[in-house]
């Protein structure tokens, strides 16, 4: 029953329902990632503060930070000249840390459109070019 419902709703589907459903899945991840906070705060507050990791497991890059995050931004900018994708989809082809792609794209070379996905700025273009 549930597969004709589907079938018909998408024979019957045109370009705005894609727009609508695109902005209901980033509705979605809004609110997954408010959730997501407020489960981190209700655990810090019942369970306390979480055990640090010991000295030497975390993550090692030849790098250092701000470098690594500027070739990030560099990547992005240059996937982006190709035209706009959603964050994740940039994390993915450029190899960026999904913890890492928010603070990557908080910066004047990027913005975003209305269906939310990222773009280079005037100034993003001017420096990568």
């Amino acid at each position: 029953m549930a597969k004709q419902s589907i079938l018909a709703a998408l024979s019957e589907a045109g370009p705005t329902d894609l727009e609508e459903v695109r902005s209901k899945i980033e509705e979605g991840e809004k609110e997954l990632a408010a959730l997501r906070q407020l489960e981190k705060v209700l655990d810090y507050k019942f369970n306390g503060k979480p055990p640090k990791a010991p000295p030497g497991t975390g993550k090692k890059s030849k790098m250092p930070r701000g470098a690594l995050t500027d070739k990030y931004r560099r990547d992005a900018a240059l996937l982006l000249l190709k035209g706009p994708r959603r964050a994740a989809e940039i994390a993915e082809e450029c190899g960026i840390p999904t913890g890492s792609i928010t603070s990557v794209l908080d910066h004047p070379w990027f913005g975003r459109n209305g269906s939310g996905e990222v773009h280079v700025t005037t100034e993003g273009r001017r420096q990568v070019a």
